[in-house]
This record gives C-alpha cells, sequence and structure tokens, in this order.
C-alpha cells in the first residue's frame, strides 16, 4: 500500500508526531537505500545511510515547510549524509597511510614497526593484484594525492569511472587485508 504524503502528514511531523514520522520512514526509507546504493554499493554502509538521514530528518523536524516538497528535504539529507560518509572514509585511509608511513621509518625494531612493516607488505601485494587501470587510478589518488578531476583529466575517463575505481579498488583491499591470500 501506498501512502501518500501531504502537507499535514509534514505539518505532524513538525509538531513532533511519530505516527507521521512512521509513515514518512515507511514511504521514503526503500527510496533513500536504493538511492545510497547507488553511490555507496554496499547494503550495510546503505543501511547506515537509511537510519542516519531519519536520525537527522526527526531532528530538523522543525525546519520543515509544508509548502515545500518534503522530498526535496529528504534527498539533500540523504546526498549530505554519503558525502560525509566519502569525507570520513578518505579522512580514515589517510590516517592508516600516515601511521603506516610513520612507523615505517622509525629507528627502533620494535613489535609494532614489524606489524607495520607485515601490514605495508600485505597492503603493497593487495596493491599488485589490482587490474592494471584500477591500480593505476588508486595510485594517483591515494599516493599521489590528484582529485577525481585530476585524475579523469589526466587519464581521460569519466569522474564516475574514477569514483568507481577508486571504490572497487577499497573494497578489494580492505576484503585483501581482513582475509589475506
Amino acid at each position: 500500500m501506498l501512502i501518500q504524503i501531504d502537507k499535514y502528514t509534514v505539518l505532524r511531523l513538525k509538531n513532533g508526531d511519530k505516527e507521521a514520522f512512521s509513515q514518512i520512514f515507511q514511504h521514503f526509507s526503500k527510496k533513500v537505500y536504493y538511492f545510497s546504493m547507488g553511490y555507496l554499493k554496499a547494503t550495510n554502509e546503505a543501511q547506515d545511510i537509511v537510519q542516519e538521514v531519519f536520525i537527522k530528518l526527526w531532528e530538523k523536524r522543525a525546519m520543515l515547510e509544508e509548502e515545500k516538497s518534503i522530498s526535496g528535504f529528504i534527498f539533500t539529507l540523504t546526498y549530505r549524509c554519503i558525502m560525509d560518509f566519502f569525507r570520513k572514509k578518505k579522512a580514515s585511509q589517510f590516517f592508516f597511510e600516515q601511521v603506516l608511513r610513520d612507523n615505517l621509518h622509525a629507528s627502533r625494531a620494535t613489535e609494532e614497526e614489524i606489524f607495520f612493516n607485515e601490514l605495508n607488505s600485505m597492503y603493497q601485494k593487495a596493491i599488485e593484484q589490482l587490474p592494471p587501470k584500477r591500480k593505476e587510478v588508486y595510485l594517483l589518488s591515494r599516493h599521489e594525492g590528484l582529485t577525481y578531476q585530476e585524475i579523469a583529466t589526466r587519464l581521460n575517463i569519466s569522474i564516475k569511472t574514477v569514483e568507481n575505481q577508486i571504490s572497487e579498488a577499497l573494497r578489494f583491499l580492505r576484503n585483501y587485508l581482513q582475509h589475506p591470500r
């Protein structure tokens, strides 16, 4: 049963009506999920985005305007949550690589250095197993620090292709590091 979301439902949500929130969740949650999957390509991460979007919707409900589209508001929240996810992911990847570099240059041979050497070795082996084009895109991004636009221009490919290649490379590296061959 498709539920129509009208101005009255939005007004009820704005005033804290949990039943209105539930109706809006039922109407939009699958759309938010599939929209998120289009960017993230990962079920768990898309489900996390759905939760985050509807938590933010509840927190920001006072900002809703009954005359404006709640659909636009929800998908703006969704897009922002997805972009925040990518920013956090990139920051954690940068931190991971920085820790590896810093620890590899330490002068003492400690258990920590041995651990990081092994991890770096696994990381390098994983990178070597990437398909050539994906490897090139990943190295330009993560090792040379180029933006997606700069990579797309240099390799004469679309930004979406760069995004897809980076996403697939990260997925492969994550799986490889969790389950080394």
